[in-house]
């Protein structure tokens, strides 16, 4: 490691120095030793250049490494006592905020990317669950990338999507961070009203199934309904049959037959009989 090797070659000629008998052979060590001694020394002057010039201002960080996290830190120490839990939405929040985080409020932050990644592929009651558990009754602090510097898009978009099917989440933007002219992160405040989803979903249901009850009791109306009207179709159909054939009779064999005897085999036989 620097500056051992110069060292070892400045004491080194001189033992060799020593060594050598001529004064010839003693210039030529001597001249040799020098030379690799400077070379060494350029090298290494030039290698800690390199090093050092990583150090200077780049405002071009990437979002997941930005200095921008220590803003959000101080804020988030400053009023996560305030919330119940802080939530990190994506990943490459967690780490860092609870490393930089005090003792007592490490306890308060919990990583959800995987869960909110995820999150788009459930349907409502598994999210309703999903969401129960991460956002407890009360004031929760929701921590996310801004647009298109996520890690993940998904968990950015599942997260807001939540929200905005979820009425029992009042949430909104509470501070965004910048750095060097960009938006690195955004903070929002969620609230759980008291009526929790799990209530929202059973009255749902409850009226689905008075709908549904209703419609099935509106068909059995209807059907009964066409079914009274069909037989009073029918009724009034054969009374007006009975006197059209007992009218026939009459004209036929000039004798009134009543609609009790209509049937009887005498009416039958001379409703059967050729006329003449």
């Amino acid at each position: 490691m620097f500056p051992l090797p110069p060292l070892a070659f400045v004491f080194l000629p001189e033992s060799l120095y020593i060594q050598l008998a001529t004064e010839n052979l003693r210039g030529l060590a001597g001249l040799l030793f020098g030379s690799a001694a400077l070379c060494l020394f350029i090298v290494n002057v030039h290698n800690t250049a390199v090093y050092l010039s990583h150090f200077r201002t780049n405002p071009h960080y990437s979002p997941r490494w930005s200095p921008e996290i220590y803003s959000l830190s101080h804020y988030i120490n400053e009023h996560g006592f305030e919330a119940k839990s802080v939530i990190c939405v994506d990943w490459g929040l967690h780490n860092q905020l609870h490393a930089l985080a005090p003792k007592e409020l490490r306890r308060r932050m919990h990583d959800f990317w995987p869960v909110f990644r995820g999150l788009g592929n459930k349907d409502w009651q598994k999210q309703s669950a999903v969401l129960n558990h991460i956002f407890p009754k009360g004031k929760s602090l929701a921590l996310t990338f801004a647009a298109s510097k996520e890690t993940f898009p998904e968990t950015r978009r599942n997260f807001l999507d939540s929200l905005s099917t979820h009425p029992e989440l009042k949430s909104h933007l509470v501070k965004e961070f910048w750095f060097a002219g960009e938006k690195i992160y955004e903070l929002y405040e969620i609230f759980r009203s008291p009526v929790g989803a799990s209530q929202i979903g059973h009255a749902a249901a409850t009226a689905t199934a008075y709908a549904n009850r209703f419609a099935a009791n509106s068909d059995i109306i209807v059907a009964a309904a066409h079914k009274r009207a069909t037989a009073s179709a029918s009724r009034r159909y054969d009374s007006e049959s009975l006197q059209e054939i007992s009218a026939k009779i009459a004209l036929i064999g000039g004798t009134s037959i009543s609609k009790k005897n209509l049937l009887t085999p005498g009416a039958l036989s001379l409703l059967c009989a050729p006329q003449r």
